[in-house]
């Protein structure tokens, strides 16, 4: 067998065991499991053209992965004065 065939499995199977265990991990961790985990499935879309199946892999990881405080704008709440 192809040694290089045998570290890319063994290495997909390894990722998504510590995947699993991020569960366990602090958030930091888990940040940088987020951007391999993406970057990971991508590759796979790449290379065998899931696109569908690297859509609901990324929001399942962004659904676990991620903290339910991210701020994604500066100014997350912003309130109007009404003019009642």
């Amino acid at each position: 067998m192809n040694k290089y065939i045998l570290i890319i499995t063994w290495s997909s199977i390894f990722l998504e065991i510590l995947l699993f265990g991020a569960i366990f991990m602090e958030q930091k961790k888990k940040m940088y499991l987020f951007i391999l985990g993406v970057l990971f499935h991508f590759l796979i879309f790449f290379f065998l053209g899931l696109f569908s199946f690297f859509l609901v892999m990324t929001a399942g990881l962004a659904l676990y992965l991620l903290p339910t405080t991210l701020k994604i704008f500066k100014n997350e709440y912003i309130y109007r004065k009404s003019k009642i």
